[in-house]
């Protein structure tokens, strides 16, 4: 269950934090 749970929640915060992020600025955090 681990790692099917890791892989959904890679895409689904990245998308999420994609667009929060970009707002806050912190994309360079995240992409790191």
């Amino acid at each position: 269950p681990p790692p099917p749970i890791a892989r959904a929640v890679v895409p689904s915060k990245r998308q999420r934090v994609s667009g929060n992020t970009s707002r806050r600025g912190k994309s360079g955090f995240n992409s790191k």
